[in-house]
C-alpha cells in the first residue's frame, strides 16, 4: 500500500519536532553565554548609567501613573539595575511587589516597602518576605483600589529583547509561566542598548513585552 503523498508517519514528526526544538534550544543556549560575557564586561559606572536612562524614560510613561502596583524584578549582578526604580516609586508613594520563588518554576510577587525586608534567596537574589498577606494577584479584585481592580505595570528582565517585545530570558520560564495567569498585565521590558537586537530566536511559550526600554532608546511594541 502506498504512502500519502506528502504525509510523514508520527514517528518521523515527532523526530523533526524534536530537531527543531533542540536546535533552537542550542542558538538560545550559545547568544545566553554570549550576553553574558557581554554583560560582565560593563564597568560599574556603564551600568549604573544605563539604569538611569531607562528610569528617566520609564518616569515618563503614561502607564505608570494609572497603574496600583508596580511588579519589578530586583536586579542582580550585571542586570540593568531597578534599585534606584524601586526606591523611587516607594518614596513617590507606589505600591511595589517583586518576585520570590515558591517552587521549580514557579515565583509570585510580594509587595515590600522597602528595599531592605528582601533577603538573598534563590540564585542568590534578593528576595521578598513569604508573607500571604502582601501576596499581589494581579486583575483580581482589590477593595483598597477605587476601580476595584488591582492594575499592574511589570518590569521585566532578560538577557535581550527585539524592538517588537521579542525577549530572551535565562532559560528557567519562571516569567513565561508567571504572566500565562496574568497576561493582561502590562509589561514593559528592560535592557542594555547592545542587548537590543534586530531578532531572537523565540518559542510560542516565551513572554513579550508590551513596550521596551534601553538607554535613549524607547519602543512601542503594541499597536
Amino acid at each position: 500500500m502506498q504512502g500519502i503523498p506528502g504525509h510523514i508517519p508520527s514517528k518521523g514528526r515527532q523526530r523533526i519536532e524534536k530537531e527543531i526544538e533542540e536546535s533552537v534550544s542550542d542558538q538560545k543556549a550559545a547568544l545566553r553565554r554570549r550576553l553574558k560575557q557581554l554583560r560582565a564586561e560593563l564597568a560599574p559606572e556603564e551600568r549604573r548609567k544605563a539604569g538611569e536612562s531607562c528610569a528617566r524614560q520609564l518616569w515618563q510613561l503614561p502607564e505608570l501613573s494609572g497603574c496600583s502596583i508596580l511588579l519589578s524584578y530586583i536586579s542582580h549582578g550585571a542586570e540593568l539595575p531597578t534599585d534606584g526604580i524601586i526606591s523611587e516609586a516607594l518614596r513617590r508613594g507606589m505600591r511595589v511587589a517583586v518576585p520570590r520563588v515558591t517552587g521549580q518554576g514557579t515565583m509570585d510577587f510580594y509587595e515590600i516597602r522597602s528595599l531592605s525586608e528582601c533577603r538573598p534567596g534563590a540564585f542568590g537574589i534578593l528576595e521578598p518576605p513569604h508573607d500571604p498577606g502582601r501576596l499581589v494577584l494581579p486583575g483580581k479584585p482589590r477593595k483598597q483600589e477605587p476601580s476595584g481592580e488591582e492594575t499592574a505595570v511589570a518590569l521585566l528582565p532578560g538577557l535581550a529583547f527585539t524592538a517588537d517585545g521579542m525577549r530572551l530570558g535565562y532559560g528557567g520560564g519562571y516569567y513565561d509561566r508567571y504572566f500565562m495567569q496574568y497576561p493582561d498585565v502590562y509589561r514593559i521590558g528592560l535592557t542594555y542598548r547592545f542587548a537590543l537586537l534586530d531578532r531572537l530566536v523565540c518559542e510560542p511559550h516565551d513572554v513579550r513585552a508590551d513596550k521596551v526600554l534601553a538607554p535613549y532608546f524607547l519602543e512601542q511594541t503594541k499597536e
